[in-house]
Protein backbone atom coordinates (compact mmCIF):
# COMPACT_ATOMS: atom_id res chain seq x y z
CA UNK A 1 0.00 0.00 0.00
CA UNK A 2 1.20 3.11 -1.12
CA UNK A 3 0.36 6.96 0.41
CA UNK A 4 1.00 9.45 -2.38
CA UNK A 5 1.51 12.95 -0.81
CA UNK A 6 3.43 16.32 -1.72
CA UNK A 7 4.24 16.87 2.04
CA UNK A 8 5.99 14.11 2.97
CA UNK A 9 6.74 11.85 0.06
CA UNK A 10 7.39 8.01 0.81
CA UNK A 11 5.89 5.02 1.61
CA UNK A 12 3.44 3.61 4.74
CA UNK A 13 3.76 0.45 6.07
CA UNK A 14 0.51 -0.63 7.30
CA UNK A 15 1.96 -4.47 7.82
CA UNK A 16 3.43 -6.22 10.37
CA UNK A 17 7.36 -5.17 10.74
CA UNK A 18 9.30 -2.15 10.99
CA UNK A 19 7.32 1.21 10.15
CA UNK A 20 8.39 4.32 9.06
CA UNK A 21 10.35 6.53 10.70
CA UNK A 22 9.33 10.56 11.48
CA UNK A 23 12.10 12.88 9.54
CA UNK A 24 13.23 14.14 12.88
CA UNK A 25 14.67 10.94 13.92
CA UNK A 26 16.07 10.54 10.86
CA UNK A 27 17.96 13.82 10.46
CA UNK A 28 19.35 13.17 13.76
CA UNK A 29 20.48 9.89 12.62
CA UNK A 30 22.00 11.35 9.78
CA UNK A 31 23.90 13.97 11.98
CA UNK A 32 25.00 11.72 14.93
CA UNK A 33 25.91 8.16 12.92
CA UNK A 34 29.27 9.78 12.08
CA UNK A 35 30.32 11.09 14.91
CA UNK A 36 28.29 9.59 18.02
CA UNK A 37 27.69 12.01 20.73
CA UNK A 38 30.94 13.76 19.82
CA UNK A 39 32.95 10.56 20.89
CA UNK A 40 34.91 10.68 17.47
CA UNK A 41 33.32 6.98 16.46
CA UNK A 42 30.28 5.70 14.95
CA UNK A 43 27.48 4.45 16.91
CA UNK A 44 28.52 1.59 14.63
CA UNK A 45 31.90 1.32 16.07
CA UNK A 46 31.05 1.55 19.76
CA UNK A 47 31.17 -1.40 22.28
CA UNK A 48 28.15 -3.07 23.46
CA UNK A 49 29.69 -3.37 26.42
CA UNK A 50 30.75 -0.02 27.00
CA UNK A 51 29.83 3.01 29.34
CA UNK A 52 28.02 4.34 26.28
CA UNK A 53 25.86 1.25 25.76
CA UNK A 54 24.58 1.68 29.49
CA UNK A 55 23.42 5.56 29.46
Amino acid sequence: MVCISSERPGRYNFAAGPAMLPAEVLAQIREELPDWQGSALSILEQPFTGTASSS
